[in-house]
């Protein structure tokens, strides 16, 4: 018999943390949503990100300049493939989590060393400015 780690539980063919499961197995208030996750703790928030703004040229090109730095928690979401021009690339959701700020939005993006993170959505966790989720798709190039 094999035993399942302690803080551990299996939900829909995974082991799932425990403290981070809230309302499973009760109807959710976002039909889409399958479990309401917990905010990470500070401790989770191990991935620094730079925080880029777009700065137009005079001549129309677009370069991105470093506004901040953050410290965040990633999570794959979703993957899948997209048409770019004549060929398939790979998409990847990602579910981010930093601390508040009030100066980040959509035109942004955030880079971890090589990798661009495109920010779909931005929206407040718990509506007391503590916590952000971002909703990102990883760019490849």
């Amino acid at each position: 018999m094999v035993r399942e780690p302690r803080g551990l539980r299996l939900w829909r063919g995974a082991f799932v943390d425990r403290r981070r499961l809230r309302g499973a197995g009760r109807p959710a208030s976002d039909p889409e949503a399958d479990v309401t996750l917990a905010p990470a703790s500070i401790a989770a928030l191990r991935s620094r990100l730079v925080l880029e703004r777009a700065a137009t040229a005079a001549d129309g090109t677009v370069a991105w300049t470093a506004a901040a730095t953050l410290w965040a928690a990633l999570s794959p979401t979703s993957d899948g493939e997209a048409e770019r021009g004549a060929a398939l690339a790979g998409r990847t959701g990602w579910r981010i989590e930093c601390r508040w700020r009030d100066d980040l939005t959509s035109a942004d993006r955030l880079r971890r060393g090589t990798r661009i993170f495109r920010i779909l959505a931005v929206r407040d966790l718990d509506q007391r400015r503590r916590r952000l989720a971002i909703l990102a798709e990883e760019e490849t190039p």
